[in-house]
């Protein structure tokens, strides 16, 4: 065959593809434009409790409007995860829909590390120090830091502290905690944090008597050495619970009062 007629062959083929091609985009473009809405399916990530499939509907019938019966193409899913992303619980959602017409929403929610309680206003932060409201009837089993908390934020406050002093105090409580977490001599040690009026953080005992001034969450690896030598050399010649008070903010010191 004259390498011109394969050409015009070749061209000829590639010619009927493409329009094949642009019949099954027309035709699937047609297939989406007719489908409606038929469900919203709603799938929450993480072992929290701070929101469920009713109130991710809920948020969305109430923000958005409904959706169960619309055309899907006219459904603004940008505008759908906006809404939820801006709940304070939700880290990040994301909305499509398959050729059913089902919604789907899946949501990561946010995982606090520790709880903040300054008299009747409380809440959260995740590892970042992001600071999210507490939730009405669930209750996460992180560690509660309560008394003289030296952050300004509100019931409803959510996001960064307000102030480079506020964040790095939080910073610094969370990675004292997860140290303290991630060690098997101290995780189950403590079931106080503190915070008197002065800044001190004050460490209670699941058992004895001892309350440990701690200070400031800095340079915790060195006071936690000094309580352990506490236990090491002092209690075992005096007693455990001989002392009330056991000092180790002041580096290289342990001052203990009855």
């Amino acid at each position: 065959m004259k390498t011109w007629l394969r050409y015009s062959l070749s061209l000829v083929v590639a010619a009927a593809l493409c329009a094949a091609a642009i019949l099954v985009l027309l035709s699937d473009r047609k297939q989406k434009a007719d489908i409606v809405c038929t469900g919203i399916s709603v799938t929450v990530e993480g072992e929290e409790q701070f929101v469920s499939d009713a109130d991710i509907k809920r948020y969305i019938a109430g923000e958005y409007g409904t959706c169960l019966g619309r055309k899907c193409t006219g459904l603004e899913l940008e505008k759908i995860e906006d809404i939820l992303d801006n709940k304070s619980a939700v880290l990040k959602s994301e909305a499509w829909i398959t050729y059913d017409g089902i919604m789907h929403i899946c949501v990561s929610q946010r995982k606090p590390v520790v709880r903040f309680q300054k008299g009747d206003c409380g809440f959260y932060a995740d590892e970042r120090g992001y600071i999210f409201p507490l939730h009405p009837s669930y209750t996460a089993p992180v560690p509660t830091v309560k008394g003289n908390i030296p952050v300004n934020a509100g019931r409803n406050y959510r996001g960064a502290a307000g102030t480079e002093r506020e964040r790095e105090w939080i910073s610094g409580v969370i990675t004292m905690l997860d140290y303290i977490g991630s060690r098997a001599e101290w995780k189950d040690r403590f079931d106080s944090i503190t915070v008197r009026s002065n800044g001190d953080l004050v460490l209670g005992q699941t058992e004895g008597n001892e309350s440990f001034i701690f200070g400031s969450p800095d340079g915790y690896r060195d006071k936690l050495d000094r309580i352990a030598t506490y236990y090491r050399r002092i209690a075992p010649a005096i007693g455990e619970g001989y002392y009330t008070s056991v000092n180790v903010k002041y580096n290289g010191q342990i001052v203990c009062r009855r």
